[in-house]
């Protein structure tokens, strides 16, 4: 099952990708820049995008 996985540079798990790969084969993601824990309110602008090209692959 493909896992998308944004963290935030501020937040508590910046690389969240890196960590979930020991748990599933097809993680994607990155590191949102200027965020906390609260990626969509924060950075919509960056997350929408994800999610919709995440979205559209499975």
């Amino acid at each position: 099952m493909p896992v998308l996985a944004l963290g935030a540079d501020q937040g508590s798990i910046a690389d969240m990708a890196a960590t979930l790969r020991a748990y599933a084969e097809d993680v994607r993601g990155g590191v949102v820049a200027n965020c906390g824990h609260f990626i969509p309110e924060e950075q919509p602008e960056v997350a929408a995008p994800e999610l919709i090209a995440f979205l559209g692959e499975i």
